[in-house]
């Protein structure tokens, strides 16, 4: 049950992820058909942890949050860069003929 949510969970991710988005978890458990007591911690799912290991687990989450965000913006500038050194490209080769 955990690895499919997991694997579920990351699937319904990536969409969202394109703009800057995010899907809940408890609304993915429910939507599954789970107790999302049973799949989450109970740290996720309120941000506030009980424990040194729950504070761990939320701290790392965050970080992996924002090495996906900052992933994500550098390919795109990247990719707007691109498509603008690409334009200019062409149009230095249309005025030359």
């Amino acid at each position: 049950t955990a690895a499919r949510f997991l694997t579920r969970y990351a699937f319904e991710q990536t969409m969202v992820s394109a703009v800057w988005g995010t899907q809940d978890a408890c609304v993915l458990a429910v939507a599954m058909g789970l107790n999302p007591d049973e799949v989450i911690r109970q740290a996720v799912a309120s941000g506030v942890p009980s424990s040194a290991a729950e504070a761990a687990a939320l701290l790392q989450a965050h970080f992996l949050w924002a090495t996906r965000s900052l992933i994500a913006t550098t390919m795109f500038l990247s990719q707007v860069l691109r498509s603008v050194s690409l334009g200019i490209g062409r149009d230095q080769d249309v005025t030359r003929t």
